[in-house]
């Protein structure tokens, strides 16, 4: 129940600020309006031999890049803020699990954008006529990674135990995200070599993998072999965590220390 109540809790103040939201959308509107607008005028100039047309293109773009919306990089900047200030030392003084109490809140304040994602995979399963099972499974997928992609940002997290500030990492990750995530293109258009390293890396699975997941026929082995490779990176981001989180906090003071 106390981790409902942080849910809730972070629910309610994410709907305080629902300008925050509109922000945001603004946000992905205007960068993928770019990128789209690229990507026509290179299909304007003259025939793409890459597999797509513009119609899917189009259709990629769209879908990777307002998975943003839920792929957020918050989680590792809000522990840091905590470390930093000293806040977390409430949390050590209660019955919480840190992760616990850093996922219920993750999930509160993402859960308008978790529901317009469900919405938009609904839409899409609807356009495509895709059996329910298809529809349950690529639901599956969508929660299962966005638990992977919480660990892997709270992870990062814990580094302000050991670094004087983490907001310079902050480029670095979302540039990260936007290139191996194959925001700006499907990352299958690499060559095949930097392909067969790149498909599987944490932030190309909640990006590239789950658009074409969601917008092209697949097999039941494609949809094992991605899921698997979620689990494996939860499951290395977790031990990550624990091993950072156990040895940060006989570094952590409990002030201030910016």
């Amino acid at each position: 129940m106390k981790y409902l109540f942080i849910f809730i809790n972070s629910l309610q103040r994410s709907l305080s600020y629902r300008a925050q939201l509109v922000v945001t959308l603004i946000k992905v509107c205007l960068q993928l309006g770019i990128t789209l607008f690229i990507w026509t005028t290179l299909y304007q100039v003259g025939p793409q031999k890459n597999g797509y047309s513009l119609t899917q293109m189009i259709h990629y773009l769209i879908v990777a890049n307002f998975l943003t919306l839920v792929f957020s990089t918050g989680p590792a900047f809000r522990l840091a803020r905590q470390i930093k200030s000293g806040q977390l030392n409430t949390l050590l003084y209660r019955p919480l699990s840190l992760y616990g109490e850093n996922l219920a809140f993750f999930l509160g304040a993402h859960a308008l954008g978790i529901a317009l994602e469900l919405v938009m995979l609904g839409l899409i399963a609807k356009l495509t006529h895709v059996s329910l099972t298809t529809l349950l499974l690529l639901s599956l997928y969508l929660l299962v990674s966005l638990g992977m992609f919480f660990t892997l940002m709270l992870t990062l997290g814990t580094l302000s135990f050991w670094l004087i500030e983490l907001w310079p990492l902050r480029a670095a990750v979302n540039a990260c995200y936007l290139v191996l995530g194959g925001k700006y293109f499907p990352l299958t258009l690499l060559p095949k070599g930097l392909w067969a390293w790149l498909q599987y890396n944490p932030f190309s699975l909640v990006s590239d993998v789950l658009a074409r997941l969601l917008l092209q026929p697949f097999t039941l082995a494609t949809y094992s072999r991605a899921f698997l490779a979620v689990v494996i990176w939860w499951l290395i981001a977790f031990k990550l965590y624990q091993w950072a989180s156990k040895r940060g906090l006989c570094r952590y003071e409990g002030v201030e220390s910016v």
